[in-house]
């Protein structure tokens, strides 16, 4: 018996980078590896073979209750997915955690990150779907690549959706040796906020169903979308330029947002400006530099912005009037109370008794009053202070945008 060193195996990899602990974001806090062990062994020869495993770091792990399941098959080609909110530097040394829940304002489009674990060599494009959501929100998947292991979906609540929830259906679906497969796609989110991944580690976890709900109370900060609801025509080797309408409802740290772009294929499409000083914008891509062959592409751009946020400013307005009230109750009471002190001066002997109960009753009366009117200013107070203006960070996503590229004209 021969034996022969024929593979080492390690801990199944994360598809993407996964986030360090270096000053500035390099890469999501989800590592979506495993501590199993995934490779690939060929026998070259017939005959009987005997395989011995070994764990390279077994002088430290002797402990008998560790139990190894070894598992020998052909290959399966197949696909597992998994998703989270899409993370990236907003800020110089941003370590923030930004996983939020899909709890969308009117005119938001959020971007989940979706990343593919393929097994025993399927590279095939996987379609990314999402359904059975709210109304008035809807979600389009940029497919993953063949061969890549990254893609993106949109989730867009319009500007009109009214409040709801749902648990959305979340899948991904391919072609494995010639047959439709499809898989669920596992959402990850984190534990609990963390404002510092320098003073904690993120903690994140997988989630039991995909949320997906509308406040119907706020709207987006900012709302970027085609002009044009229809696909872009343009010819294959060209420039095309994408008009954008830009709805601005807060103010922001800055004239520009700086934006990327999302889809295969155009994510090496130069960063370009966008102006915040205008309600209308533009963006140019070269075909011929991206090399993209005819047919239908969808794709978004994204950028991180700094808005200045009021938190309900309707609240002053609404505190300020229920104020004005109490106030108005207050002197209605104080007046009442001075007419009843009169009249109880000059009362005769006999109506003494009942004007003295009355005067009572209308000081507590105007206790009560002057106790509404303190409430109601501590009230006023705290929805002006949350009304205040604050910095939000935030990563603004586009609409999606479809084109269809043509042919050129051959020459």
């Amino acid at each position: 018996e021969v034996l022969t060193d024929v593979v080492e195996m390690t801990d199944i990899a994360s598809p993407v980078k996964v986030s360090s602990n270096a000053y500035a974001y390099d890469g999501p806090p989800f590592n979506g590896g495993s501590p199993d062990i995934h490779a690939k062994l060929e026998i070259k020869e017939d005959g009987l073979h005997r395989l011995q495993i070994l764990d390279l770091f077994g002088g430290t792990r002797v402990d008998p209750r560790n139990v190894y399941r070894l598992i020998v098959r052909k290959a399966q080609p197949d696909f597992a997915l998994s998703a989270w909110g899409l993370h990236m530097e907003l800020r110089n040394g941003d370590r923030s955690a930004f996983s939020k829940p899909m709890a969308l304002r009117g005119g938001t489009t959020v971007a989940l990150e979706v990343v593919a674990f393929r097994r025993d060599g399927f590279d095939g494009a996987i379609d990314l779907q999402m359904n059975n959501l709210p109304d008035g929100v809807t979600a389009t998947g940029l497919k993953i690549a063949a061969g890549a292991t990254r893609g993106i979906v949109l989730v867009t609540a319009h500007q009109d959706a009214p409040r709801g929830y749902g648990f959305a259906d979340f899948v991904g679906t391919a072609e494995v040796d010639g047959q439709p497969v499809s898989r669920p796609v596992q959402l990850a989110a984190m534990a609990w906020p963390v404002t510092d991944a320098w003073g904690e580690i993120p903690s994140p976890r997988l989630v039991g169903n995909v949320a997906v709900s509308v406040g119907g109370s706020e709207l987006a900060p900012l709302t970027i979308k085609p002009q044009s609801s229809q696909a872009i025509e343009a010819v294959a080797g060209t420039k095309i330029t994408i008009p954008l309408t830009v709805q601005q409802r807060s103010e922001f740290s800055g004239s520009i947002v700086q934006m990327k772009t999302f889809g295969p294929g155009f994510e090496s499409v130069p960063r370009f400006d966008l102006s915040l000083s205008s309600n209308t914008s533009e963006a140019t891509i070269d075909l011929a530099a991206l090399k993209t062959m005819p047919g239908e592409y969808t794709f978004a751009f994204y950028g991180g912005a700094v808005a200045k946020y009021a938190y309900d400013p309707d609240g002053v307005a609404r505190a300020q009037r229920a104020h004005d009230l109490a106030v108005e109750s207050a002197k209605t009471a104080t007046s009442e109370l001075e007419k009843l002190k009169a009249a109880a001066a000059t009362a005769d002997e006999s109506a003494k008794a009942v004007a003295s109960a009355a005067v009572d009753q209308a000081t507590k009366q105007k206790a009560e009053a002057d106790a509404k009117v303190t409430a109601a200013a501590a009230k006023l107070k705290t929805a002006t202070d949350r009304a205040v203006p604050q910095d939000t960070v935030d990563i603004v996503v586009s609409e999606p945008i479809t084109i269809r590229v043509t042919p050129a004209e051959q020459k």
